[in-house]
């Protein structure tokens, strides 16, 4: 299967929202991810974009 990659709205970094959930999971299972909140932070090693998203972004 193709790796895939997905974009999570409304990342946060309290471990009981379900984006949160879903950015671990994702990661766990190898799936690249662009997580986008409202609030700065770090989920699984993901960092959260808030304002500015950067138009080019490596995304592994």
């Amino acid at each position: 299967m193709k790796n895939k990659k997905t974009l999570v709205l409304g990342a946060t970094t309290k471990p009981e929202r379900y984006a949160f959930k879903a950015i671990t999971m994702l990661t766990e299972k190898g799936h690249s991810v662009l997580a986008i909140g409202q609030n700065a932070g770090e989920v699984a090693g993901i960092k959260i974009y808030t304002k500015q998203i950067p138009l080019k972004i490596s995304i592994p």
